[in-house]
């Protein structure tokens, strides 16, 4: 089976309605944000006590 034929059938597989519900499901885009900012400044140095992991510490952080 090539590649292409592999993600067909996995798209065939997933369904659209499966994809849909993960692409607008803002509760996992948000934590998805969250990893990737913190990911992103780790790499750049910031010291771990200065990332904010979550939305509670934004929270806190800005209120």
């Amino acid at each position: 089976m090539s590649l292409s034929q592999a993600l067909n059938q996995f798209a065939q597989n997933l369904g659209r309605y499966q994809l849909q519900t993960y692409a607008f499901n803002l509760d996992l885009n948000i934590q998805l944000r969250f990893a990737a900012s913190v990911d992103l400044a780790r790499f750049i140095g910031v010291s771990e006590t200065e990332i904010l992991h979550n939305e509670a510490e934004i929270d806190d952080f800005f209120l």
